[in-house]
């Protein structure tokens, strides 16, 4: 199918078949998987997305999320650490997952009322 090929694309591509998806307004779930993805200024359209996991270790700026309204579930698996300030206003998120120091974790939990956040350390 051609979202099998897309999805192929992307995990061998990266971010060059990431920019592919930034036409996809209606797009609400999203799984990526690819240690080539560094960029998610695609996703930054994507502003229908309700769900988005990715997993890799390319990606360290979140700031393309910030506008991700609609956001509700936001799963990070990843080793590096991220600058958290970009998901502080994501007032739809309620569950929250990634990687980040005790300090940080403890700010979204603050910032985040609604959500339940789940926090490992970035070493593990």
């Amino acid at each position: 199918s051609s979202e099998e090929k897309l999805f192929k694309e992307i995990s061998e591509k990266g971010d060059i078949a990431l920019n592919d998806l930034s036409n996809l307004n209606c797009l609400e779930y999203l799984y990526l998987s690819s240690y080539k993805i560094t960029d998610l200024s695609a996703l930054s359209s994507l502003t229908n997305l309700k769900d988005l996991t990715f997993m890799g270790s390319g990606v360290k700026d979140l700031s393309q999320l910030a506008n991700l309204n609609n956001l509700e579930k936001l799963k990070i698996t990843s080793l590096n650490t991220f600058e958290i300030s970009p998901l502080l206003n994501l007032k739809s998120l309620k569950e929250l997952s990634l990687a980040t120091t005790e300090q940080q974790c403890n700010q979204l939990k603050e910032s985040l009322l609604n959500t339940e956040v789940t926090c490992r350390n970035p070493a593990s």
